[in-house]
């Protein structure tokens, strides 16, 4: 379903990408939706991924805080173990219907270090 301000466009069908293993989309999960609507070229439905950076810290149950932000860590996301112990980023998914943040992955600022 597109929608804009809560006002729905139109309703598509597409095959999703960009998700990590065993991610699940739910209402509300903003996306990219790659593609020309009018069928000229297959669309594609992508994680309209952000982030946030700063150390984690250990929330109630699956929820980690980061840089002030509360991330909900759902079936599939990846968390290097060394980004508990370091300051990292969080990317994650959020969500228009219940304000939720998802988060895909929590790395080390490190592993983007150049070599």
């Amino acid at each position: 379903m597109l929608s804009v301000g809560g006002a729905i466009l139109s309703t598509q069908v597409a095959p999703v990408s960009g998700f990590p293993d065993g991610w699940q989309l739910r209402p509300g999960d903003r996306v990219i939706l790659t593609g020309v609507l009018d069928g000229a070229s297959p669309l594609t439905i992508m994680p309209l991924v952000e982030s946030v950076r700063g150390r984690v810290e250990q929330g109630a149950g699956r929820v980690a805080r980061i840089g002030g932000q509360e991330l909900k860590l759902r079936p599939g996301a990846v968390v290097q173990r060394s980004a508990v112990t370091e300051e990292s980023i969080a990317f994650y998914v959020a969500n228009d219907v219940d304000d939720a943040l998802s988060c895909v992955s929590i790395k080390p600022v490190s592993a983007f270090a150049n070599p």
